[in-house]
């Protein structure tokens, strides 16, 4: 058997012991999803249910591997088209419980809206909406001195591009594939030269895990409360760890870099309360905010993040032209 067999049927085997009587159907996505899970993968269950407001995301080790339930409300075509970023996961999915066939009508109702023309036009449409939202939280925070909040607008404008190229590419929405397409498709090099800490080395690689869980070990401290929630759990890490890894068996460390940053973006925005993040910053531990410019927590000047906006241009234009 297949490492993504082995996590398939301790899929099936976790599904059935969480026994949800109102399960409508469940498909694993990530690596086992697009049948390339390798010895790091863990196993990432979606369920349908008819009320997934009532479901919270859990994190579980079963049978010592780990795995990730998710919930969600039946899918539509019609919500599938309202919001086809949400939804381009079907595509590298795999049915894990589909009783009466629901989510295989689904999911063959997104492959045919995405190859469409029109499921492509609008697809395109909506995220290039997504980067020029980006762009203008960048341009608002420069002009507002908040050069924090501009530096992660540009990261993120430059991101999304670079998703929405990858998927018009490769049909692919893989955050492990992101960086290495880069590399293959564009001058990656400008990225690095902007984003000095995505040039690490192994040595760094440690630093830059124990960054992350030093912060999520300090907001745990910080809303004891939610200390539980799946954000702030010590599973995260242990997550993490397993994907750095990977990273470097593979000698993906711009990768490892970039994914940690979004780790850290995520916890901020998990516990930001509207807080913007040069003043959260700011509120950090001294030792606490040094720790976190290893995953990007750094303000590049106006001239660089600009530049940031200009690869989001052309990314977006190199899916104009291919299309």
């Amino acid at each position: 058997m297949t490492r993504n067999d082995v996590l398939m049927d301790l899929g099936r085997r976790c599904l059935k012991e969480l026994n949800l009587p109102n399960m409508k159907y469940a498909f694993l996505g990530g690596s086992v999803g697009r049948g390339d899970a390798d010895e790091f993968s863990d196993v990432d269950i979606t369920i349908c249910v008819e009320e997934s407001a009532s479901f919270e995301t859990q994190n579980l080790i079963y049978e010592g591997e780990f795995v990730q339930v998710d919930f969600i409300s039946p899918i539509t075509l019609d919500a599938i088209m309202e919001n086809p970023l949400d939804y381009r996961h079907l595509l590298e999915s795999k049915a894990l419980y589909d009783p009466l066939g629901n989510f295989e009508a689904v999911q063959g109702e997104a492959r045919q809206y995405f190859a469409s023309t029109i499921g492509q036009t609008q697809t395109f449409a909506k995220w290039t909406n997504v980067v020029e939202q980006r762009k203008h939280w960048a341009v608002n925070s420069m002009e507002q001195n908040t050069l924090y909040s501009a530096t992660v607008a540009g990261e993120a404008a430059w991101t999304d591009a670079a998703f929405m190229a990858m998927f018009f590419d490769t049909g692919s929405c893989s955050t492990g594939m992101l960086i290495p397409w880069m590399k293959t498709n564009f001058d990656f090099q400008i990225i690095e030269d902007l984003c000095k800490w995505l040039n690490v080395s192994e040595a760094d690689v440690r630093r830059i895990v124990r960054a992350i869980e030093r912060f999520r070990e300090f907001l745990r401290k910080q809303y004891p409360d939610r200390a539980h929630d799946f954000v702030l759990s010590p599973i995260q890490d242990a997550l993490n760890a397993k994907k750095a890894q990977r990273l470097v068996k593979t000698g993906q460390l711009a990768s490892l870099a970039w994914q940690f940053s979004g780790e850290a973006f995520w916890l901020y925005l998990e516990t930001a309360n509207g807080l913007p993040l040069d003043e959260y910053i700011e509120k950090l531990p001294k030792p606490l905010a040094i720790d976190l410019e290893r995953a990007g927590f750094v303000s590049l000047d106006s001239s660089s993040i600009r530049k940031l906006c200009r690869v989001a241009d052309d990314l977006i234009l190199r899916v104009h032209q291919s299309s």
